[in-house]
């Protein structure tokens, strides 16, 4: 046990449990719903002063475990993976990605407890103690001024920004408190790692001016805060060199670094993480218990992650290599699966080099991917993929089902022996033609019905299997799909389509896709549901995702990147 770290834990995590409750917050799900009044493609833009309330958060996990590596090293991520593997991660809310969770005794413990581990794998090995404190931290005798060193150099990348005249001085007693020299060293970086400037991402404007409605960040906030959007990581030298130089003062200086940033291979995890959460990536499904004659000689081990490993390679290849736009993104038929089996749902042979294959038959982009069309049941779940859709990629408001109106469906199911001569579609048609369950399911099946095409492992098909779940799921019988269907858009507008092919192609063509796609990337960097007063800037986004002639990663520099990023609103 340090000296003094149970002080310094009590003090200091207290403090930031205030800063949080007061700084942070978190949106319901009331508010969230009623955040925005916008349609899927219309945006408002009246007054581009104006923005909504930013909030000071927690680092998340990644973000966390991020920092360590970049300050410490890998060897001493490794050495305190122990630690962090007792936190969680934040909560947020599944549609809005709104931060929702506050913060919680336990992740108070993990805190100090991966704080204590990082100080003392870092102080215990000479190497690693002098690129933190410096040479003389390793002699017999240290100087007394020795620890000027860590406060004028490594302790600004831990705050991520110059110590206050207190916080030098609490540090230098600290370190000179008597006894151990390297123990007192512990402390201190124990200590730095366990102040709300290094565990909050605060905006509290320091040295800048104020109004009631906003609090103008320092240069160092502007940093910390372009820097998490866009690495989820601390500032590296050459953004905390141009924020000491006052080089982060217009959007020009701003926008270099966030397009420099994007590019590093933490910046491209960044938006491949961003990505993948938009396309649902990230919802493995278990098809281990599927009928053998639905599997065939599909290889089954390794399928979830060859999944999102290859959606995440196609991103990259497309937002950075080529620097592609939204409609490049949505409608390439360039597949990377060099895993068997997602070979084979995709129509082509593995790929065995840096060459991508094509995709066979009428599939395209990052949505008709396997890891959005995989689920575990053999009759394939036209609702689940109707309302993820409709939300998720039109930005469509589909209400969760009120519990009586799903008994009185479900009372309206075929019977087990209809069931086996009767198509997916069908039965859902028929469970669902209740005039009161239209009311969502009228934009729901439709749209379901589209991607009829893929079965439950995302494999194109013309015929469905129909299997007896009262019989071991024995195979009876195949019946002819149908995917033709009229698929209701914003604005009053139906679009006919034959399949989910033509679906992704409409939702590219209207705008639909981008303008939604732009509302979910403002989700998911600043962790709240956009609202009314952000159309200005989501127009932006939108125009350039809705350009094919504009790179993808220029519209997340813009929305990184805007005129609100040196303000925090109340």
């Amino acid at each position: 046990m340090l000296g003094n770290s149970k002080i310094i834990r009590m003090i200091l995590l207290g403090s930031a449990v205030l800063l949080y409750q007061n700084c942070g917050g978190f949106e319901s799900t009331e508010q969230a719903l009623l955040a925005s009044s916008s349609s899927a493609v219309s945006f408002k833009c009246t007054d581009d002063s104006q923005a909504s309330e930013t909030k000071s958060l927690l680092l998340s996990k990644q973000q966390l475990t991020n920092a360590i590596e970049d300050l410490f090293g890998v060897t001493t991520l490794n050495n305190v993976s122990g630690a962090l593997s007792s936190l969680g991660e934040p909560i947020n809310d599944s549609t809005t990605h709104a931060r929702q969770s506050l913060v919680s005794s336990a992740e108070i413990d993990s805190f100090h407890s991966i704080a204590q581990a990082v100080a003392a794998d870092v102080v215990g090995a000479q190497s690693r103690r002098e690129n933190v404190f410096g040479a003389c931290a390793s002699m017999a005798t240290p100087g007394p001024n020795c620890i000027d060193n860590f406060i004028n150099n490594f302790a600004v990348k831990i705050f991520r920004r110059p110590l206050k005249p207190e916080e030098s001085t609490f540090i230098k007693n600290l370190a000179n408190s008597g006894g151990d020299y390297l123990t007192n060293l512990e402390a201190v970086l124990s200590y730095s790692l366990q102040s709300p400037y290094f565990l909050w991402r605060l905006e509290l404007g320091e040295g800048g001016n104020h109004t009631p409605e906003r609090t103008y960040l320092s240069q160092y906030e502007i940093a910390t805060r372009l820097s998490f959007a866009t690495i989820d990581s601390v500032p590296d030298d050459a953004l905390l060199a141009a924020a000491k130089q006052g080089q982060l003062s217009n959007l020009a200086q701003i926008k270099a670094h966030a397009e420099r940033l994007l590019q590093t291979p933490r910046g491209q995890e960044k938006v491949a993480d961003m990505l993948s959460w938009w396309a649902l990536a990230d919802r493995a499904k278990d098809v281990s218990n599927l009928p053998a004659e639905l599997t065939g000689s599909l290889e089954l081990d390794g399928l979830n992650e060859a999944m999102s490993d290859e959606l995440r390679v196609f991103v990259k290849q497309i937002v950075f290599q080529e620097q592609g736009s939204f409609r490049d993104l949505m409608t390439s038929k360039k597949s990377f699966a060099s895993h068997a089996g997602l070979a084979e749902i995709y129509g082509h042979n593995p790929v065995t080099g840096v060459q991508p294959a094509s995709f066979g038959g009428r599939r395209q982009g990052l949505l008709m991917r396997a890891s959005f069309l995989t689920h575990d049941t053999f009759r394939t779940s036209i609702i689940h993929r109707g309302v993820d859709f409709q939300k998720r990629y039109l930005c469509n408001n589909i209400p969760s089902p009120n519990v009586n109106i799903m008994g009185d469906r479900d009372a309206d199911a075929l019977t087990h022996a209809e069931l086996l001569e009767t198509t997916n579609r069908e039965s859902i048609a028929h469970q669902t033609k209740d005039p009161v369950c239209m009311g969502c399911h009228s934009v729901i099946n439709p749209t379901g019905f589209a991607f009829e095409n893929f079965d439950s492992f995302g494999r194109l098909r013309d015929q469905e299997m129909i299997f007896d779940s009262e019989d071991n799921n024995s195979f009876v019988r195949t019946l002819p799909i149908d995917t033709n269907t009229v698929i209701p858009m914003s604005g009053n507008n139906d679009v006919p389509v034959s399949d989910a092919y033509d679906l992704i192609t409409s939702m590219v063509e209207t705008g639909e896709g981008a303008a939604c796609m732009s509302r979910n990337l403002f989700r998911y960097v600043f962790e709240k549901r956009e609202e009314r007063v952000d159309d200005c800037e989501l127009q932006r986004v939108y125009e350039g995702l809705n350009n094919p002639d504009q790179p993808l990663l220029e519209a997340v520099v813009e929305l990184i990147a805007n005129e609100h990023i040196g303000e925090k609103v109340h």
